[in-house]
């Protein structure tokens, strides 16, 4: 092969093939990466990587391989949590106390609300919960309240809508866990 022949055929294609195969390689021989979740990940190996980059056709194109990055769901409700709630309309509110527990992206358990009309007694509570977001609901003895509200540094706001013999209203609400 003659110098311009080598010169062409270094400068064309083929050396961004070269280079990706390169960075393929260095790629994969980082086998274990810490995400910022900390969650540790594993690299594909070496023979993956350089069979995807090597395949036909891919030789101009070839991107080199990056572990994904793995989030857990970390957070879980379950447990005591205490806050206030208040009317909407025509004032008032009171205490409001919540066990919860979680299994997966399912809730449960009771909620009081004191000072409440409709909800004079503890009610069961079901609903869920996914990313930060939850939603349940309080139903029996001609009752209904909705509950909506996002888990935001360890605490829970959100709105209620209520209703039952004496009427229907709406409201807001905060706990925080104990």
């Amino acid at each position: 092969m003659c110098r311009h022949q080598f010169a062409t055929w270094v400068h064309g294609p083929r050396l961004m093939a070269l280079a990706v195969l390169c960075l393929s390689i260095l790629s994969a021989c980082s086998a274990n990466t810490t995400t910022t979740a900390g969650a540790p990940t594993q690299a594909p190996p070496a023979e993956t990587v350089l069979a995807q980059s090597a395949a036909p056709g891919n030789l101009a194109t070839a991107q080199p391989s990056m572990p994904a990055a793995t989030t857990a769901t970390t957070t879980d409700l379950t447990g005591n949590w205490s806050g206030t709630w208040k009317r909407d309309v025509l004032g008032g509110g009171g205490t409001l106390t919540l066990a919860l527990q979680q299994q997966g992206a399912n809730l449960s358990g009771t909620v009081n609300l004191q000072g409440s009309v409709c909800l004079t007694s503890p009610g069961t509570l079901s609903g869920s919960f996914s990313g930060s977001h939850l939603a349940f609901s309080v139903t029996g003895n001609n009752v209904e309240v909705d509950f909506t509200g996002t888990l935001a540094e360890n605490a829970l706001t959100g709105t209620l809508s209520s209703r039952c013999s004496a009427g229907s209203g709406t409201g807001t609400w905060q706990a925080s866990k104990h």
